[in-house]
């Protein structure tokens, strides 16, 4: 174990892992065990492998939830989701809403943790990324036509991130007429177009643009 520490301190995180996980196999019961998983975890998120590190830190929480570092390793769960999450809007932003749920998990579970604090700091960031990508996609949709996908995006806008939407009027204005458009070709109640809305009568969408054309007022 000695050796393989030496070896994550002086940043060869490969070596450092092999060793680390031949230790843990050989010495399953070693207090020295614990510290050894969140070393391998750690190798993990500094070599930027950061899917292996998530599932290290979540490991490590399942097994040790009592443990001292447990608020950490959940923590970077959600930062190595994070680290992989696209900065641009106009990319999908599941590994930004996948980091946000491991931080509020953390906030319920350890809630008097630095952590938690830091957490709780970064998800309002996170929400307003997601959110900004959810209108320029909704925009973007809205410019093709694309009616069904368009009220999708609106509708998750509206309903989640009401306080993030750049330019609140004119969005809650394209939605409604997203859904005025998507009654009009309620027809065909199996096409795929109306994936999202499929038990939604033309009645009911007629009724969620009048309420989104309220909001808008």
């Amino acid at each position: 174990f000695i050796a393989a520490k030496k070896l994550y301190d002086d940043d060869n995180d490969e070596k450092a892992i092999t060793m680390l996980e031949e230790f843990k196999a050989r010495f399953p019961y070693s207090k020295l065990a614990v510290e050894a998983e969140l070393l391998v975890a750690n190798a993990f998120f500094k070599l930027q492998k950061f899917e292996e590190a998530s599932y290290s830190y979540r490991q490590f929480v399942k097994m040790h939830p009592t443990n001292s570092m447990a608020p950490f390793a959940q923590f970077r769960i959600g930062e190595s989701y994070w680290r992989i999450s696209p900065e641009a809007i106009n990319r999908e932003q599941e590994y930004t809403q996948k980091a946000l749920d491991e931080w509020k998990i953390l906030i319920s579970n350890y809630p008097t943790s630095k952590e938690s604090q830091e957490a709780q700091t970064l998800i309002p960031k996170g929400e307003e990324k997601i959110a900004k990508s959810h209108e320029f996609i909704a925009n973007f949709y809205y410019k093709k036509e694309k009616w069904h996908a368009c009220a999708y995006r609106f509708h998750i806008l509206s309903e989640k991130y009401p306080e993030y939407i750049n330019s609140k009027k004119s969005s809650l204005l394209k939605a409604a007429f997203a859904f005025e458009q998507l009654a009009k070709e309620k027809n065909d109640k199996n096409n795929d177009e109306n994936l999202y809305f499929k038990n939604f009568s033309q009645k009911d969408l007629l009724e969620k643009a009048r309420e989104l054309r309220l909001k808008a007022e």
